[in-house]
């Protein structure tokens, strides 16, 4: 197995970001977690802690979902390993 550097792992992680299939979220994102600030007739309020806890809940939902998918892909491979020779 070879070993990547971390040069090489930031620089992919960067190119990655700038992806055309990345980049374009951005504002979306940014206007999401962002939005909580500023209320609907235009006047910013100065509320940096919910503004964090929006973020918070962001993150934390898509690291929520992911981990679930990632869980059940493993157990279906778990569960599948021993019908392999039938697979094949």
């Amino acid at each position: 197995m070879t070993e990547i550097s971390f040069w090489v792992a930031a620089v992919a992680g960067f190119l990655s970001f700038v992806s055309p299939c990345v980049l374009p979220l951005v504002p979306a994102y940014l206007g999401y977690l962002s939005g909580a600030a500023v209320t609907s007739t235009g006047i910013i309020v100065q509320d940096r802690r919910a503004t964090f806890f929006h973020g918070l809940a962001f993150v934390l939902g898509f690291a929520v979902v992911y981990t679930i998918l990632g869980a059940s892909v493993g157990l279906v491979g778990y569960i599948l390993v021993d019908q392999l020779p039938l697979i094949q």
